[in-house]
């Protein structure tokens, strides 16, 4: 600290690490005592690619210097195919829905289920998984009715797959409208959807005018 205090002269660098998902931005600096530099030179270690390294590195020439920068979340592109499987019983329907993401840019750390109509219709969702991916789930009907926010364990980006489960009960002879779920992404395929009949149980399935399957 005597050093410091005693020095004619502080000079130094200053190197800038960001997380997946966010995005550095700066104005042009005044500043006479701050020169932008390579990030190269503050490498955190040139060996393990795998470890963050500096994005954005400054000389300072002298202190106190200015620095003015913004950091801001990156909007992530994620497009997904839609799978869902309808299982019809005599007294249930179950619904098992498969969905195959890409992240294109940025991470995502939370999903939008769009399930109008769902808990009018009698659906229980018994689960979204796998438990690795997903932390939990809860319907957000405050903000938006049929809004299913999806919790992820942490941010995630490329490729990802969630299951969904959910039932409701039937009626014999019953016959029901009901909607889908889908998630509120940048873009996505047409849902595949399959229906498989239990033993003894035919059961004909058909879309709305200006349902795309």
């Amino acid at each position: 600290q005597d050093r410091l205090e005693r020095a004619r002269r502080q000079t130094g660098k200053i190197g800038f690490i960001l997380l997946d998902g966010w995005r550095l931005s700066s104005s042009e600096s005044k500043d006479a005592n701050l020169v932008r530099i390579n990030a190269g030179e503050l490498r955190v270690d040139p060996d393990d690619k795998d470890k963050a390294q500096v994005q954005r590195a400054y000389r300072f020439l002298s202190q106190p210097f200015q620095l003015p920068i913004a950091i801001s979340p990156i909007e992530p592109q994620i497009v997904v195919e839609p799978q869902l499987m309808l299982a019809v019983a005599a007294d249930q329907l179950n619904l098992e829905g498969h969905y195959k993401l890409q992240v294109f840019r940025g991470s995502v750390s939370e999903l939008s289920l769009q399930w109008p109509g769902w808990k009018s219709e009698g659906w229980t969702i018994d689960s979204i998984e796998p438990r690795d991916l997903v932390e939990g789930f809860a319907a957000a009907d405050g903000e938006q009715p049929g809004l299913i926010r999806i919790r992820l364990t942490e941010s995630r980006q490329g490729q990802l797959a969630l299951v969904l489960r959910a039932r409701r009960l039937l009626q014999t002879g019953e016959e029901v409208a009901f909607t889908l779920p889908h998630l509120a992404v940048s873009g996505s395929a047409s849902p595949i959807v399959v229906v498989a009949n239990a033993e003894n149980v035919e059961s004909e399935l058909s879309a709305q005018e200006g349902t795309i399957l």
